[in-house]
């Protein structure tokens, strides 16, 4: 709340002219970060990759010799799409 009013003070400082352009950069700023990738998604990214690194070399997932074909079978529909009745 208080960096919310001296943003309020600043703007009323400012001229109207200028006011109008710190508030069009403001809004240009909030498409960017909508529409972007931001770092945070990036970071996220990053440690997920990290995370599943540490996790198949703390439980050696190579060394199982796992047939993932066995293990998801029954899981995984094998028909190329579903039939299509006219």
């Amino acid at each position: 709340m208080v960096v919310e009013l001296k943003v309020i003070q600043i703007l009323r400082s400012l001229t109207e002219i200028n006011q109008q352009a710190v508030l069009q950069f403001a809004e240009f700023l909030q498409t960017q970060e909508i529409h972007s990738s931001t770092s945070v998604e990036r970071e996220t990214s990053a440690l997920f990759g990290d995370g599943l690194a540490a996790f198949r070399q703390k439980w050696q997932i190579a060394s199982l010799d796992i047939n993932p074909d066995e293990v998801f079978l029954a899981v995984r529909d094998p028909s190329p799409g579903r039939e299509v009745v006219l």
